[in-house]
């Protein structure tokens, strides 16, 4: 069954863009949270958290039961169906392959 995905914001783009994370977005015992990390480092999109993993399964970043899914990024359509699938994420391309891909997709 496909999870339900929270709204997400859009990019000047046209593109929508969110990161997940395993963990809480939102601390509310902690002042040092994700989103303010995320703030700190300048990311212009949404953060969401799995903490139960579902996302991780669904998209194959991990398995029930795993304790720290993959990092991967997924290309979706706009009704949540995965398009392709990229490993990893920390090459300096890797933002411009993205978005290569989903231009030459979405013609945008």
């Amino acid at each position: 069954m496909r999870p339900v995905l929270p709204r997400i914001s859009s990019a000047a783009s046209g593109f929508r863009f969110c990161g997940i994370i395993d963990e809480p977005v939102e601390k509310e015992s902690d002042s040092r949270t994700n989103r303010n990390w995320a703030d700190d480092q300048g990311f212009q999109y949404e953060l969401w958290d799995d903490t139960n993993k579902d996302l991780a399964v669904y998209y194959g970043a991990g398995s029930p039961g795993s304790w720290f899914p993959d990092r991967i990024t997924v290309l979706l359509d706009g009704e949540g169906n995965q398009l392709l699938t990229y490993n990893g994420g920390a090459s300096r391309s890797h933002a411009q392959d993205v978005l290569e891909d989903a231009q030459a997709i979405f013609g945008e």
